[in-house]
């Protein structure tokens, strides 16, 4: 045990100017992700509020889409609009699907891409 050293060591300053910058880039990152999917997660309670509506069962392809554009205008949803979703219904089921992405600045010429795909179902028989 002659080689145990007297006392212990932390990180230098070179560990620490390391850290704080890995530490600011994921902040940065959260900070431009976070609002992304906050916005996200509004447009799909819109759109699965507008479907699992018993209105919907009536309605065309047509008066779906107005009425998620009307929920995605009062909630504030601008990265993605009602026409960008694709909206079947047949078959007892209206489908809607949910497929764009969102591009933001990280650092420099480093982007996020935040990609989106989903299809919401529902019976309406």
């Amino acid at each position: 045990m002659k080689n145990v050293p007297s006392r212990m060591r932390g990180m230098g300053a070179l560990g620490w100017v390391a850290a704080l910058i890995i530490g600011a880039v994921l902040a940065t990152a959260l900070v431009q992700v976070l609002p992304v999917y906050m916005e996200y997660n509004t447009a799909r309670t819109a759109i699965t509020n507008v479907i699992d509506d018993r209105q919907s069962r009536m309605q065309s392809e047509r008066e779906i889409r107005e009425a998620i554009a009307r929920r995605f205008r009062v909630n504030n949803v601008d990265t993605i609009s009602a026409n960008d979703l694709e909206i079947r219904k047949g078959g007892g089921e209206v489908t809607v699907v949910v497929q764009y992405e969102v591009r933001r600045s990280l650092i420099g010429n480093i982007d996020l891409v935040i990609s989106f795909d989903q299809e919401f179902v529902r019976d309406i028989r």
